[in-house]
């Protein structure tokens, strides 16, 4: 019941960068396109290569990744499968600002993590979590909120929070974010 709670949750996205929602079957699709040589030899590879241990390995895939993308159709190919992908998770707003906190989906489960989100919370901060790069680090919004649940133990009104804190600190006019938190708390309320 929490995982169609979290899905249809409305939800603001407040930083992505785009060439990190490159995922593997559009960058292999690009690659041949283009003419661009990849160093894996299928989208599973690619995917196996995302287990990343530092910057240096991270930066390595993005980098040679971005590389498939050379023109205006390219970008909107991207563009389009973000927002479709964004869409699907209920994200309703997509402004790009500097969060409170970056959690990425593979460091959001450590104790650690979900116990600083926690003690945020409990200090009244504007907590939220981002994309940041999904593709490269396997968590979107509803799998970043779902692994909080479900691994990092926060409760359900604990992530009402991080989302409603999204629409709090996005760059948008006073109406609109009401119409959001409305929206939020209808959800809310109608979900036992």
């Amino acid at each position: 019941m929490i995982d169609a709670f979290i899905d249809t949750m409305p939800k603001a996205e407040l930083h992505v960068h785009l060439e990190g929602t490159l995922e593997p079957d559009l960058s292999f699709a690009l690659a041949q396109k283009n003419g661009v040589e990849l160093p894996h030899a299928t989208p599973e590879a690619l995917l196996r290569a995302c287990d990343f241990d530092d910057l240096p390995s991270f930066l390595a895939v993005y980098y040679k990744g971005m590389e498939v993308l050379r023109d205006e159709g390219d970008f909107f190919e991207l563009t389009w499968r973000y927002l479709l992908k964004a869409r699907g998770g209920r994200t309703r707003r997509g402004d790009r600002i500097d969060p409170v906190f970056s959690a990425r989906s593979v460091f959001v489960v450590q104790d650690l993590t979900a116990s600083y989100l926690r003690r945020m919370l409990e200090l009244g901060m504007l907590v939220t979590v981002i994309f940041d790069d999904p593709a490269y680090f396997r968590g979107y919004m509803n799998e970043n909120l779902h692994a909080l649940y479900h691994e990092g133990g926060l409760t359900r009104q604990e992530l009402v929070r991080l989302v409603h804190n999204a629409f709090t600190v996005a760059w948008i006019d006073g109406v609109r974010r009401r119409g959001y938190l409305e929206r939020l708390q209808r959800h809310v309320d109608a979900s036992p």
